[in-house]
């Protein structure tokens, strides 16, 4: 799948978001050396590749995505020398998606996981309202939780412009859904740090009860 990466058909996300490298170097200046970050959607694996190598086989990387694609990514990374990476894929089934295994970490009792979640997955609001819940309770306190395509309308986009009627409205077609997401959730929460609008956001400590 890497080789993908810098290919003309492949260059919109060819790109690794450029924040990977600078919050785990945030997060190895607080003392955290060996984090555990989770990518929800890999894409063609551009920021799992820039994730891998920043983290340089230190704590864990888990890969959340179709199982085909992360069988591909994870035999690639492999090669590179990279074993601290753990995929957890989903079928292409409708109602499947990585919701699915991010609900039964929670059921299995896993609370705070995360130091870092990045989530550039479905772009729906059905599929990534969800999902905001369910990395808000695996996310640690101090950890960073960055979502991407703030602006991003399914409008804009060939992605499934043939069949994407059958799946939602004309409304939700031209709506920037991950922007719905951002504005309920993150934006004017207390309990989050807007460390860049719209896109990189803190948890923040619980606060002490006496």
């Amino acid at each position: 799948m890497l080789e993908l990466i810098g290919k003309p058909d492949y260059l919109t996300i060819s790109n690794p978001t450029p924040a990977a490298a600078q919050i785990l170097a945030v997060l190895a200046a607080a003392g955290i050396t060996e984090p555990v970050v989770a990518e929800l959607g890999v894409g063609i694996g551009a920021t799992s590749l820039t994730l891998a190598r920043c983290m340089n086989n230190a704590g864990k990387l888990h890969l959340f995505d179709f199982h085909d694609k992360l069988g591909e990514l994870e035999a690639d990374l492999a090669l590179l020398g990279f074993t601290n990476v753990e995929c957890f894929g989903n079928t292409s089934k409708h109602w499947d998606s990585y919701n699915w295994t991010l609900g039964k970490f929670l059921l299995a009792g896993q609370r705070a996981v995360y130091d870092y979640i990045y989530l550039d997955g479905s772009h729906t609001f059905a599929v990534d309202g969800l999902a905001f819940v369910l990395c808000d309770m695996l996310l640690k306190p101090g950890g960073f939780l960055e979502v991407d395509d703030y602006y991003w309308k399914f409008s804009q986009s060939q992605w499934m412009k043939e069949i994407r009627h059958d799946f939602m409205t004309g409304e939700q077609i031209n709506t920037a859904q991950l922007a719905m997401v951002v504005d309920l959730f993150l934006n004017g929460n207390p309990q989050y740090e807007v460390i860049t609008q719209n896109r990189i956001y803190r948890k923040r400590p619980a606060k002490a009860v006496f």
